[in-house]
């Protein structure tokens, strides 16, 4: 933006995520300076959590779905050119909300007409603590004061990813 990086860093803290994505989309100089601030953290809105969950739930999942599957196919010759954003900008991320609101985001749609049913659970499909765990897996620079989860979830694997 200006030719001053200490002047641009104080204008991107006083800027909303919305109006960061904005500039990301002027041109590529721009992009490149207020991509780290953009993704700096994945935030649920405080004012209606649950309004806010429920819009963005399958858009939040299907992000972390579609880079768990790309990670799958590495090894692939005819693999995909674009990189999901998991890829490109996950080691931007440095604050995730609480590990129970991400699981409550990353669990399947069907997952509450699955508990109702018989347990049938098929073996190729990827459960919310997985993808949880390929989340943190992604954001090597995430600073984290606690990972225990197994209060929500008895997964005790999830935490041995960080390490």
């Amino acid at each position: 933006m200006l030719e001053v990086p200490e002047i641009d860093e104080e204008i991107y803290k006083q800027l909303s995520h919305l109006d960061l994505a904005q500039c990301a989309r002027v041109c590529q100089k721009w992009h490149r300076s207020v991509i780290p601030h953009l993704w700096h953290s994945l935030i649920v809105p405080t004012n209606h959590p649950e309004d806010y969950l429920f819009e963005h739930r399958e858009t939040f999942r299907n992000m972390a779905l579609e880079d768990y599957l790309y990670e799958q196919q590495l090894h692939l010759p005819q693999l995909s050119p674009f990189m999901p954003p998991l890829v490109k900008y996950g080691h931007w991320i440095r604050q995730l909300p609480q590990p129970e609101s991400l699981l409550k985001y990353l669990e399947s749609p069907y997952d509450s007409i699955r508990s109702q049913e018989a347990p049938t659970k098929q073996d190729n499909e990827v459960t919310a603590p997985q993808l949880l765990r390929h989340i943190y897996k992604r954001c090597p620079n995430l600073q984290v004061h606690s990972l225990d989860v197994t209060e929500y979830y008895p997964f005790g694997d999830i935490s041995k990813t960080i390490a």
